[in-house]
């Protein structure tokens, strides 16, 4: 699946959409959920990995679909998280090394 696809997809128009509106609305839920949901995504990525890999694919009544997407995208945070943590690290070590 492309990227452009899946951005220019009616659900994730609607999803970023309503975000904004929300925002703009001022509710105030939404940035400390976002933040905890991203702080805790390795936590989050193994529950879903778990229940969308081996236990969707057992129960009829779980949807397969919608985890493996929810999945993946958690999987994509995860990674930025990651390569965002790696490379505070390098620059801190940088500079710890320049002084």
């Amino acid at each position: 699946m492309e990227l452009k696809h899946i951005l220019t997809e009616p659900k994730t128009v609607a999803t970023a959409t309503g975000g904004a509106l929300l925002q703009l609305l001022g509710v105030t839920w939404l940035d400390p959920v976002a933040s905890v949901v991203v702080a805790n995504i390795g936590t989050v990525f193994t529950a879903l990995s778990i229940s969308g890999f081996t236990i969707a694919p057992e129960v009829a009544w779980i949807p397969e679909g919608a985890l493996t997407k929810l999945t993946l995208l958690a999987a994509a945070v995860y990674v930025v998280k990651l390569l965002d943590n790696l490379s505070d690290e390098l620059k801190q070590k940088l500079n710890n090394d320049d002084s």
